[in-house]
């Protein structure tokens, strides 16, 4: 029963430092010329939403 906990905990933690990886490298480009083009604008946003949703499921 312990290992299973301790197997749940180290996922959550892997998880966490996904999210965390994710907002730390998609926020420095807000606001820069990547933010206004055709292709990267919306990439930006479809990371933003992916990101929100990771951490809602």
């Amino acid at each position: 029963m312990k290992k299973a906990r301790n197997h749940q905990l180290s996922l959550a933690l892997l998880c966490l430092m996904g999210v965390y990886v994710a907002l730390r490298n998609s926020n420095g480009l807000d606001g820069t010329e990547f933010s206004g083009g055709w292709l990267t604008s919306p990439l930006l946003s479809i990371t933003d939403v992916g990101i929100l949703c990771f951490c809602w499921l």
